[in-house]
């Protein structure tokens, strides 16, 4: 069974609610970067836990760090010691007809600290037209328990989630990669798990580099199985170290062959982008993504990827990349072709 959340009107309808006045807006007029900093949101008041929608607007690039959970703690704007609630969080938004600008939220609470949005409704990452809105997920945790994560949703939009360290848990749905703009997720090291799907349109990529990131899990954080659907035109890259690369699992969570399943689903004309991250050992399958349920469909390997010498297969329940070596010549081969080349010229002289 596939569960389909795409509801066009309906879902620009919540987007326009959305747009109507934010008592919690980062505006930037203080030091322009602080979440800390009261003159940065609009009323001049840093958010308490529980504000109601966090929105990042203008060029901001801001950063919640161990000095403002400091700063949370002195003033009781905590839920808990180790626990700061936003209840929904929006990036990208601004009023129609706004001038293009990048907005960068980058969360680095620390070890054992969290960050949950709440919000039953989507959390949005780029969903403006000609606006590009960067997550940087760098320490402790981040929860957001929404009912969709939604990156590049709108034509000319740009959304990314860069997930360097921490663990990202997408605590209540799934995740939606570039449906009309672009959308991108980076998993360099940490942790991601998701409950429930995602979603890769055309404008949308999943990237997993190397081996450093610990755990991904699609289906992984709650009762809900993963599920994996790949369009025409999404593409899934992984670069491969050393190490190889974290395997991505899409769960069947209680393993009864029931609900999502565990699932994947790889339409025609979906990407498979392999690359050598440096040290890929050639001639040594690395599986991509392993399931639990069924396959349907493979993804088609880049131009880059072939030209670099890329192969791709499906074995069994594991989506697999291979590096192929190339041999050097032998000298009896570089012997025949100098006595060629030799040959040659005296023909010519």
């Amino acid at each position: 069974m596939k569960y389909k959340y795409r509801k066009t009107a309906t879902f620009a309808g919540v987007l326009l609610t959305s747009m109507a006045a934010h008592a919690d807006t980062f505006t930037g007029d203080g030091d322009g970067t602080s979440w800390e900093d009261p003159d940065n949101w609009l009323g001049d008041s840093v958010p308490a836990s529980n504000a109601s929608n966090i929105l990042i607007v203008g060029d901001s690039d801001v950063t919640l760090n161990a000095g403002t959970w400091s700063y949370l703690d002195s003033n009781n704007l905590l839920h808990s010691s180790t626990e700061y609630r936003l209840a929904r969080l929006l990036m990208g938004e601004s009023n129609a007809g706004a001038d293009s600008g990048t907005h960068t939220l980058t969360l680095d609470q620390g070890v054992g600290n969290t960050i949950r949005a709440t919000n039953s409704s989507s959390a949005n990452v780029g969903t403006r037209a000609n606006k590009h809105s960067i997550l940087n997920i760098v320490s402790g945790t981040t929860n957001l328990e929404a009912g969709r994560i939604v990156v590049g949703s709108a034509a000319d939009s740009s959304g990314t989630i860069n997930v360097n360290g921490g663990d990202l848990i997408l605590g209540r749905g799934g995740l939606e990669l570039g449906f009309s703009g672009t959308g991108t997720i980076n998993i360099t090291a940490g942790s991601f798990i998701n409950r429930n799907d995602v979603e890769i349109f055309g404008g949308g990529t999943f990237h997993v580099a190397g081996s450093a990131p610990i755990t991904i899990g699609i289906g992984s954080s709650a009762s809900l199985d993963g599920n994996w659907e790949q369009a025409s035109g999404g593409v899934l890259r992984t670069g491969i170290d050393a190490g190889g690369m974290t395997t991505i699992l899409i769960d069947d969570v209680d393993d009864d062959g029931a609900g999502l399943q565990g699932n994947a689903t790889f339409a025609a004309g979906s990407i498979l982008d392999p690359y050598d991250l440096g040290g890929a050992t050639p001639d040594i399958w690395h599986t991509v993504m392993t399931w639990e349920g069924t396959v349907t469909g493979a993804p088609t390997l880049s131009v880059d990827a072939v030209n670099a010498g890329w192969m791709s297969q499906i074995s069994g329940n594991n989506l697999q990349v291979q590096l192929t070596s190339i041999p050097e010549p032998s000298a009896a081969l570089l012997g025949g072709l100098a006595l060629i080349g030799l040959g040659l010229r005296r023909h010519r002289d």
